[in-house]
């Protein structure tokens, strides 16, 4: 605590502590460590504000002024260098409030009893000797260490236990010996320890890692598996491959160049108990031997006549008996006649093979024949035939061409360079198995052979009664109704104007009938049409020009008809005049002959 301390101070010199003029009392320090009992102690020498580091300076006039008080001797407790009568007051930290006054010195014979003289540092100046108790240490963190004599050493961070100068390093992500490192030289580490991890990565070292945390880490990383009986790759398995089968390789002991070729191949080595195994399944070149096979691996099978031209004995009858060894391939070393000659029709067995008159795939000898015009072998479809050795002769020509009459299949059967010529087989009437007029037909030769052709094509359906169309119906148009035209008996150049318009005509019994709904030109009506089909509607007043009467009165009741808007109107002849003395009504009112008043003229 700041401002109040307890002061460890043993002095041989019994020093009187005025318990009245100071506040904090004094505490015994422990008889063993020589510490005080008292938190946050320093070991600082300090000067009032007055003086310099060291306690040398004058004081400031303002100190002057003030009554120093009692002196106090070397061991009493001080607030100041003023009320020290050695003028230093020994401040355990420099921001403490209370001190022990003490004295500069030169060696300890300068010193109290059991005091020491120390070279201390006081704040912001230069180190001085002072004296101070031999059992002086300052320790916040118990730990031993801190700053005075009575410490174990000096400490570099007094508020935690675990760090002094000299301490054990632990893997705890502490610098715990204070030198600069953290988790350095930790105990156990880069000793060994097991993984966990099978194989050769079970072996490990303790390693402390970025949080402070003793890990075993394997000394070993994993590999890849080789065959040494060990689990290189740490997979629980020892000597495998990929497959999880043992380990193999391939191996050959031929010469460069024969691998692959002939007949031989590569073998295989095994890892067994963490060793390489022979080399086994090899097949390596060796002298060839009549097989069938390269056995010296040089790319050609039974060269050299492996075996052949030995003398040997064939087990046939005469000539046939003696002969020599010949190779045959994958049939091995055969014995072959020495006086034996190629094959002919004669019953005997001329090649020694024990066959007679047979050819070299073992069927009966044959010879080409042909029996007509040598010139026409070959042409169209006429070809040679065979004649078979049978009792020692050859038969008659089989499966000979000769020219024929043609037919109609695509082939030159005459043998005359010509194939189908002469429509042969057509000409006659058939069914065509179609309808209408298509049903009839006659066969012709053509590339598919004979067919009926129709003696007419399907066309377009005509008003005759006949199913021209071939479609199974008789004068129908594309919708199936019965065949009708356009019909007009009037001037073509009428048609289509005014009310001129064409009718149908349907066709009956083959042949089309009256025109029918056709509207040709007539006279002229008063109906706002056409009817004359001119171009005009009602032109030369039809219905016009004929005496009326419009049912006036009067002179104002004769009229005359005329053709206005599609109507026959009665308009009037004679407008209303003056009434004149001449026995008529010319204003139209009825009377004849009146005055306004209707009074006679």
């Amino acid at each position: 605590m700041r401002g109040t301390y307890a002061l460890c101070v043993l002095l041989l010199v019994v020093l009187a502590c005025d318990e009245e003029a100071l506040a904090p009392p004094t505490a015994e320090p422990d008889p063993d460590t020589g510490r005080a009992d008292v938190a946050d102690v320093g070991t600082d020498v300090r000067g009032d504000t007055s003086g310099d580091a060291t306690g040398d300076a004058e004081p400031d006039a303002a100190d002057v002024e003030v009554d120093p008080g009692p002196q106090l001797g070397v061991g009493e407790l001080c607030q100041g260098n003023h009320v020290c009568a050695s003028g230093i007051c020994f401040f355990f930290e420099a921001g403490a409030d209370v001190g022990v006054c003490t004295i500069y010195c030169g060696d300890d014979e300068e010193c109290p009893d059991e005091w020491g003289c120390r070279r201390l540092v006081n704040a912001g100046s230069d180190a001085v000797n002072v004296c101070a108790p031999d059992n002086l240490c300052v320790d916040r963190d118990e730990d031993g260490h801190g700053l005075g004599p009575g410490c174990e050493g000096p400490d570099c961070d007094d508020e935690d236990p675990r760090v002094y100068p000299g301490n054990d390093e632990v893997c705890d992500g502490i610098d715990n010996d204070c030198d600069g490192n953290v988790d350095d030289r930790v105990a156990d580490v880069g000793t060994g320890c097991q993984t966990g991890i099978p194989g050769v990565c079970a072996e490990g070292a303790w390693f402390c890692n970025d949080d402070g945390e003793l890990v075993c880490e394997s000394t070993v990383p994993a590999l890849r598996e080789i065959c040494d009986g060990l689990d290189n790759d740490c997979d629980g398995a020892t000597d495998e491959g990929e497959d999880g089968e043992p380990l193999a390789q391939t191996c050959y002991g031929g010469a460069e160049g024969t691998l692959g070729v002939g007949a031989c191949v590569a073998g295989r080595r095994v890892c067994t108990a963490g060793r390489i195994g022979a080399c086994e399944g090899q097949v390596l070149p060796v002298p060839e031997v009549c097989d069938g096979l390269d056995n010296d691996c040089d790319g050609e099978p039974d060269e050299g006549g492996p075996g052949e031209g030995l003398s040997c004995e064939t087990g046939l009858d005469g000539v046939c008996a003696r002969g020599r060894t010949v190779c045959l391939g994958d049939q091995g070393v055969g014995c072959q006649a020495i006086d034996s000659v190629p094959e002919v029709c004669d019953g005997r067995d001329n090649d020694c093979d024990g066959e007679l008159d047979e050819d070299e795939e073992g069927a009966a000898l044959t010879v080409p024949c042909y029996d007509g015009d040598r010139d026409l072998l070959g042409v169209g479809a006429c070809a040679e035939g065979f004649r078979t050795c049978a009792e020692g002769a050859f038969g008659r020509c089989e499966e000979q061409v000769l020219p024929q009459e043609e037919l109609c299949d695509t082939l030159d059967n005459d043998c005359d360079g010509d194939e189908d010529e002469g429509n042969p087989r057509g000409g006659f009437a058939c069914e065509t198995g179609q309808l209408g007029v298509c049903a009839r037909g006659q066969t012709r030769c053509t590339d598919e052979g004979t067919l009926c052709i129709p003696d007419f094509a399907p066309s377009d359906e005509v008003c005759d009664t006949l199913d021209n169309d071939c479609d199974g119906m008789a004068d129908e148009d594309d919708e199936g109704e019965v065949l009708a035209r356009d019909c007009y008996d009037g001037p073509e150049d009428r048609i289509g104007v005014g009310l001129c318009s064409v009718g149908t005509q349907t066709c009956q019994r083959g042949q089309f009938g009256p025109c029918v709904d056709q509207v040709l030109p007539e006279v002229e009506s008063c109906d706002t049409l056409d009817n004359d089909c001119d171009g005009d509607d009602d032109e030369g007043n039809p219905g016009g020009n004929i005496r009326c009467n419009t049912g006036a009165l009067g002179v104002c009741a004769g009229g005359i008809t005329r053709c206005v808007d599609g109507d026959v109107a009665c308009e009037q002849a004679v407008r209303a005049s003056a009434e004149a003395c001449d026995g008529l009504d010319n204003d139209c009112d009825g009377p004849v002959d009146e005055d306004a008043e209707g009074d006679p003229l």
